[in-house]
């Protein structure tokens, strides 16, 4: 008798965690990372200090509500961009702009351009993950709309290659650099990551490290102290974030266990990239498409001098579309798009079979990725290099 009992139980508490696990197509989305998810943040708190406001960054997309408006490391649109687009929602807003609340509607996004996941000491005007966490918490504290936060999705495209990348510019070596940085940088994710589920989010969309010694940045700068693969990118640096990513993976399985009642959805840029790179023509890329687009010259139009946006700018490439990167570190919304429609459609995600292909399970639309708005207007800057 009391075994029956005990199994009776047993079912109870599975069945009641297959319940709370149930997935719900979000709508609202709070978005966090860096410069490759930041839609103004960094703009509204230092509109001074990045090159981001000048043409041609913008050149590709023009925001229907704010078209004259340049706030992102790129071209056109982010990943998050298109999420939004895909959910059919408004763009997310950054917290820093202080909208109306009917602006937040749909989501937030408290990426900061030059966010690192540990809390660090920098010469420039940055924040690091728990500082935007403590921006998320403050936002619903303030924000009296009806949110439902276990169902919302929380997505973390990406944050911590900032803290290798000013790392290695500061002269660390790649053969340090796990055992340097791994622990504290895993530490500061999971610490946020935490503290978000206490909170009562319940469904997460994380994705890993995408291969940061392929971009003009790292093979300018690094180029000469490390093997090349056969796309000439840098083997030992890509090798550390393939390690990293290995570590974050193994977290957010250990995580599934522990919460049964929570989605983790993991999505690995590293491989979606290599995809694109290892089949350039496939996706449309010409054979200069390392170098970035816009930059101040050099074998990949990177100089650290002359960024891209800077007055004395004179190297832009014809086609953004057919490149990856569109300046050293930030890529195309042509790749973004590619990046996005994986995610999104379930290629290199890792998660629940009821929620890992978001396209078919919320019948997501893609038709108006490839769109900008008809006739855009000629905005002050504008120019053609």
């Amino acid at each position: 008798m009391g075994f029956h009992i005990l199994s009776l139980v047993a079912l109870v508490f599975l069945l009641a965690c297959k319940d709370a696990n149930a997935f719900v197509c979000p709508k609202y989305i709070y978005s966090f990372g860096d410069s490759l998810t930041d839609t103004g943040n960094a703009h509204a708190e230092v509109p001074l200090l990045y090159d981001v406001t000048r043409y041609p960054y913008g050149m590709s997309y023009r925001f229907p509500d704010r078209p004259c408006e340049r706030t992102r490391f790129c071209d056109g649109r982010l990943i998050v961009d298109y999420t939004a687009q895909a959910f059919g929602i408004p763009f997310l807003e950054p917290y820093s702009r202080r909208f109306e609340q009917s602006a937040y509607s749909h989501g937030v996004n408290f990426a900061y351009s030059g966010a690192t996941a540990r809390s660090l000491q920098l010469p420039a005007p940055t924040l690091f993950l728990a500082r935007e966490v403590e921006h998320y918490f403050k936002f619903r504290e303030e924000f009296t709309g009806n949110v439902d936060v276990s169902t919302a999705l929380h997505l973390i495209p990406e944050i911590g290659g900032n803290d290798y990348t000013y790392a290695f510019t500061a002269g660390l070596s790649p053969a340090d650099a796990n055992a340097k940085l791994d622990d504290e940088v895993l530490g500061a994710l999971k610490q946020s990551v935490e503290k978000l589920h206490a909170g009562g989010a319940r469904f997460f969309f994380t994705f890993n490290q995408p291969p940061a010694g392929c971009t003009p940045y790292y093979r300018t700068l690094f180029g000469e102290k490390s093997a090349k693969d056969e796309f000439g990118c840098l083997s030992a640096y890509n090798a550390v974030f393939e390690t990293l990513n290995h570590k974050i993976k193994a977290a957010v399985e250990a995580y599934r266990q522990m919460w049964p009642d929570t989605i983790f959805l993991y999505y690995d840029w590293f491989a979606g990239a290599y995809e694109v790179i290892q089949n350039q023509a496939k996706y449309g890329i010409d054979a200069a498409g390392f170098r970035a687009c816009c930059g101040g010259g050099g074998p990949y139009n990177f100089n650290p001098v002359v960024a891209c946006g800077a007055p004395s700018l004179g190297n832009l490439c014809s086609d953004p579309e057919r490149t990856l990167y569109w300046d050293s570190l930030h890529f195309t919304e042509a790749f973004y798009r590619l990046m996005a429609t994986f995610a999104l459609s379930g290629r290199f995600v890792d998660g629940p079979s009821e929620a890992v292909n978001l396209k078919a399970a919320c019948n997501l639309d893609f038709g108006s990725f490839p769109l900008t708005i008809p006739n855009p207007p000629t905005c002050s800057g504008d120019k053609h290099l």
